[in-house]
């Protein structure tokens, strides 16, 4: 994964050297995933209802997100972002402690076309919003549906800093992530 992350950032890095276009790329690393903050079921209860129900444990890590934007107008930009999450779940029994299922993973990707509009603001502190909508692709032996709908709305959104390379934060809610986005950002 890092190296892969290396990877995008050297071409990012070198496509950088062009002069400011209409060419957007950014790379994040956002909160939790969507799906595990609506899953996150640990109880602890001490009623003896609660010791024969399985309980769940599910840890997950950040989400990476890369996007391409391509700018139609002044205050529009149009194109696609690629997601990736790694969940694992452990579940168990109260009444006798041990594990019931074997320790099980789910590999998470997803693409959305989006729409990015500019809000009017400082050249060096540039304010957005963003709607996308698309698919999930789930992988691995975690139950679920194999392919979902996802979306993704940004209500607000910041860019600071140079012209071609910038920093990036962004408030999300949608099925992708709950919570916010940072990242580096690339123009050319």
């Amino acid at each position: 994964m890092k190296k892969v992350f290396s990877l995008l950032a050297g071409v990012f890095l070198c496509a950088s050297i062009w002069a400011q276009g209409p060419h957007h790329i950014n790379v994040y690393i956002g909160g939790f995933n969507a799906e595990y903050q609506e899953t996150r079921t640990e109880s602890y209860t001490s009623d003896l209802y609660s010791m024969y129900e399985p309980h769940y444990q599910i840890n997950s890590g950040p989400t990476a997100t890369v996007e391409y934007n391509f700018a139609v107008l002044p205050w529009l930009e149009v194109g696609a972002q690629a997601n990736y999450a790694h969940l694992n779940t452990l579940t168990w029994r109260t009444v006798n402690g041990i594990q019931t299922d074997p320790k099980q993973s789910k590999e998470i990707f997803s693409v959305l076309p989006e729409a990015k509009f500019r809000i009017p603001s400082p050249r060096h502190f540039r304010l957005y919003g963003k709607a996308a909508a698309g698919i999930i692709i789930n992988a691995g032996a975690y139950t679920g549906a194999p392919v979902q709908f996802a979306w993704d709305l940004v209500p607000i959104g910041c860019e600071w800093g140079g012209q071609r390379v910038y920093g990036t934060a962004e408030l999300c809610y949608g099925n992708i992530i709950r919570g916010g986005r940072i990242g580096i950002g690339f123009r050319f």
